[in-house]
């Protein structure tokens, strides 16, 4: 009979529970769900474009410019949301070798607690960088070639939601990763993961 292998516990998962109260707990999990929502109908609306200019130029022999640049910006709204949305499950791409020499949870979410400032100040940045960014495009008032559509709605906006999304998400795992610290410092995490 082969012997189980011990899997590593994890302390606080991320859905720990802060004890910030319903509402925060609320706050995120409907700001979640919008994303969710709206990624969801931005890849319809981009699947849409996309077969729709198939079918225009291949089956029809017309050319529809207007397929293709509508499902660019969609395409751009969806990376955009979807960044913020990866920051709220942890997904970016990052340099996890600490945590794979450190062995001690506490010294783990100090580290965690580090990368997240940094995380936040850096998000912090890129939200002022897209400010600026989307103001340009609102002063030049370009408009697009094919839709016509304002070019701050086609990359300036979608920079600005998606950078904000980032910082807020940033900011939400720093408060999740200092209340599982007090949870370790307190030992309340390993008698809760073990009963």
């Amino acid at each position: 009979m082969a012997k189980k292998e011990k899997k590593a516990q994890i302390p606080c998962p991320k859905a720990v529970d802060t004890k910030l109260g319903k509402g925060f707990e609320a706050f995120w999990e409907g700001l979640v769900k919008g994303e969710n929502v709206i990624l969801v109908l931005l890849m319809i609306a981009a699947v849409v474009c996309c077969f729709s200019q198939v079918l225009a130029r291949y089956i029809f022999k017309v050319s529809a410019p207007w397929t293709d640049e509508l499902g660019r910006y969609a395409m751009v709204w969806m990376v955009l949301i979807g960044a913020g949305w990866c920051c709220h499950t942890d997904n970016h791409i990052k340099i996890d070798v600490l945590p794979l020499i450190v062995r001690n949870h506490k010294a783990d979410k100090v580290i965690a607690i580090i990368f997240d400032l940094l995380l936040v100040v850096w998000t912090g940045f890129f939200v002022y960088c897209s400010w600026s960014y989307t103001a340009s495009l609102i002063e030049s008032g370009e408009l697009s070639t094919a839709v016509g559509i304002p070019m701050k709605f086609a990359y300036g906006i979608p920079l600005m939601v998606g950078s904000i999304l980032m910082f807020l998400h940033q900011v939400e795992l720093l408060i999740r990763d200092i209340v599982c610290l007090g949870r370790i410092s307190k030992g309340k995490v390993g008698a809760e993961q073990n009963g």
